[in-house]
């Protein structure tokens, strides 16, 4: 009975230091900064919204209707 005991409870001391070490390397993997990747694309995109919008604003509170030429 007591080698039974023993070896359960080294088992447990096993993977209770396999769950630590996995946590530690999953800490360790997620706190390395990422990359800054600049682009210019995220910016034309933030300009195409801001023009889209104003548009939409241009038309919704014009007082007279807009004409096409």
């Amino acid at each position: 009975m007591k080698n039974k005991k023993t070896t359960i409870a080294a088992i447990l001391a096993a993977v209770d230091q396999y769950e630590a070490e996995t946590q530690a390397a999953v800490l360790q993997l997620s706190e390395k900064p990422r990359p800054i990747i600049v682009s210019n694309w995220k910016y034309y995109g933030v300009g195409e919204m801001m023009r889209m919008r104003t548009t939409w604003q241009l038309r919704l509170c014009n007082t007279r209707p807009m004409q096409r030429r």
